[in-house]
């Protein structure tokens, strides 16, 4: 049988009895889960709350700035849906893509990474904060990338665009041997 978060604390001995009567009359009057009511009430910090959701859960907790992020993890979410979930895509394996969330119990969050990734989601658990720090770090250093002998950034293409760069190579390099050029020179112009 699953235990509440009020169980859990009162097992673990970080919150009394009398306190837990506290929050759940508070989260009632004020409707918020029941963990934020503790926070809110000052009887438990955002790192007290994590670890008792991953008793809770039977979740595994990761702290970020000392994890080895896979990296492939970080294409299959764009910087601003991974922001806009709050979510860390740590490992992106066949079918299944890990991430961490510092609210395991927001299920459309899982739901829109589930959905837009295509894969089952499974949910490690990491404070927002470093969330949101790694998230700024891992996606700024791949919008940083750039060839190191010109500076400019490299672009990533689809298909299409390959195929009609292909088609115009092969016209250029097929008029130039039509018209017996020993060179062929291609400039650079603004639009």
């Amino acid at each position: 049988m699953n235990m509440t978060l009020g169980q859990v604390l009162l097992r673990e001995q970080i919150l009394t009895p009398d306190q837990i009567n506290e929050v759940l009359s508070y989260k009632e009057d004020n409707r918020m889960r029941f963990g934020d009511a503790c926070v809110k009430l000052g009887y438990i910090d955002d790192e007290q709350l994590l670890d008792a959701l991953g008793l809770q859960l039977h979740l595994p907790r990761v702290d970020l700035d000392n994890f080895n992020i896979d990296q492939d993890a970080t294409s299959i979410l764009e910087a601003e849906t991974a922001r806009t979930y709050r979510v860390m895509p740590l490992y992106n394996l066949i079918n299944e893509v890990t991430v961490a969330s510092g609210d395991p119990l927001n299920v459309s969050s899982v739901d829109a990474v589930a959905r837009i990734t295509g894969k089952k989601v499974q949910i490690v658990l990491a404070s927002e904060s470093q969330i949101m720090r790694t998230i700024d770090d891992r996606y700024s250093s791949l919008d940083q990338v750039s060839d190191s002998e010109n500076g400019e950034s490299i672009v990533e293409m689809s298909e299409s665009d390959e195929s009609q760069i292909m088609e115009i190579a092969d016209t250029v390099l097929n008029d130039a041997v039509g018209a017996g050029a020993s060179d062929i020179h291609i400039e650079h112009e603004k639009n």
